[in-house]
């Protein structure tokens, strides 16, 4: 039987890049929910400058960048939607 299973032993680095505005307030929300939920492990990198936005190439806020791959640019997924996402970036398929 194949089962995916999340890989909390690999340090992930996550950056969040906005401004201070409700939709950045409600994506660091919903991370912290999906990282308490899941369990995970990993390291949360607030940006709020132009300089920041420049530096990533960001043309749209919020941002979600996982391990310097953007993720999300321009919206708040939902709580769902982020776990999706991490299951995409941070799972392997092992056999028993």
């Amino acid at each position: 039987m194949k089962r995916r299973l999340i890989n909390n032993k690999i340090m992930r680095d996550i950056k969040i890049l906005g401004i201070g505005s409700s939709k950045y307030r409600m994506l660091l929300n919903n991370l912290t929910e999906v990282v308490k939920e899941l369990n995970i492990e990993v390291e949360v990198e607030k940006f709020e400058e132009v300089e920041d936005f420049i530096h990533f190439s960001i043309v749209k806020i919020p941002t979600l960048m996982i391990d310097n791959e953007v993720v999300v640019e321009g919206y708040v997924p939902t709580v769902e939607e982020l776990k999706r996402i991490f299951f995409q970036k941070f799972t392997k398929t092992v056999n028993d």
